[in-house]
C-alpha cells in the first residue's frame, strides 16, 4: 500500500515538474522571438546583443535537456513491469521535447 502511493505521487509530481518545464520552454521561446524584435537583424548586432541571445539560447537548451531528461525517467519507471501500482491505465507515455 505505501508503494502504492509513493509511486502515484512519483508520477503527480514527475508529470508537475515536467509541464513546468514546458512552460519556461515556452517562455524562452517568446523571450527570443521578442529580442529579434526588439534589436532586428542579427548581422547588425553588437557583441553584447550576440551575447545576451546566446544566453537565451543556452537557457532554452538546458530547459530542454532537462525535459528530456524528466521524460526518459518517467517513461523508464512507466514501463518497468515492476512498478504496478494501479490496476486502472498505466501511465501515458511522455514523448521528449520537438522543436
Amino acid at each position: 500500500p505505501q508503494n502504492v502511493i509513493y509511486n502515484y505521487k512519483w508520477f503527480k509530481d514527475q508529470v508537475a515538474a515536467i509541464q513546468q518545464l514546458d512552460e519556461r520552454i515556452k517562455s524562452s521561446k517568446q523571450e527570443m522571438k521578442d529580442f529579434k524584435e526588439l534589436y532586428g537583424n542579427a548581422q547588425n548586432w553588437g557583441w553584447q546583443q550576440q551575447e545576451e541571445y546566446a544566453r537565451l539560447v543556452s537557457v532554452k537548451q538546458g530547459y530542454i535537456a532537462r525535459y528530456n531528461q524528466l521524460a526518459a525517467q518517467y517513461n523508464a519507471r512507466r514501463s518497468d513491469i515492476t512498478t504496478g501500482f494501479t490496476e486502472g491505465e498505466v501511465p501515458q507515455e511522455i514523448s521528449p521535447y520537438q522543436e
